[in-house]
């Protein structure tokens, strides 16, 4: 999960996204929770700042799972014009990623399952960007395994 310390992301921060100013400097901690159901207890691990829209393969809900697919902006510093997209294993805490265009802001991706995989995270990444040079939106689909490759097609 992605959590905020407050609400002023909310109130303030998104207000002054839509009036075209990124300079705030509310950002979300991406956290692992650890559900215990037989004593109701959970635990919080923290793993990045900066990070929006967590998703994984949902087929292992409930489950442990080993990835995790986030948004995130190139730099790292907050969470101003997205335009990467972080694959994150885990276990092994090692990453992938794709860096779109700098003219490109993305937003949440999700992901389907390859028909008839039962691997974690075997299947497909897709997304919109929005190219605010050329003002053109793209859907962006992905190999979920390959994704420092880039989009396999680009509608």
């Amino acid at each position: 999960m992605c959590s905020y310390k407050d609400t002023a992301v909310l109130s303030q921060s998104l207000k002054q996204v839509m009036r075209g100013d990124d300079r705030f400097n509310h950002s979300a901690e991406h956290q692992r929770v650890t559900l215990n159901l037989k004593t109701g207890q959970y635990r919080l691990a923290p793993l990045q700042n900066h990070e929006e829209f967590p998703i994984f393969d949902r087929r292992f809900m409930g489950q442990r799972n080993r990835f995790t697919l986030v948004v995130c902006n190139q730099q790292g510093d907050g969470f101003r014009k997205p335009g990467r997209l972080a694959l994150i294993d885990l276990e092994e805490g090692k990453h992938q990623h794709y860096d779109y265009p700098t003219a490109e802001v993305i937003e949440e991706h999700q992901f389907v399952p390859r028909l008839g995989s039962t691997q974690e995270m075997d299947g497909w990444l897709i997304g919109p960007s929005f190219d605010y040079q050329k003002q053109r939106s793209k859907l962006n689909i992905f190999d979920a395994k390959r994704l420092g490759h880039g989009p396999v097609a680009v509608v």
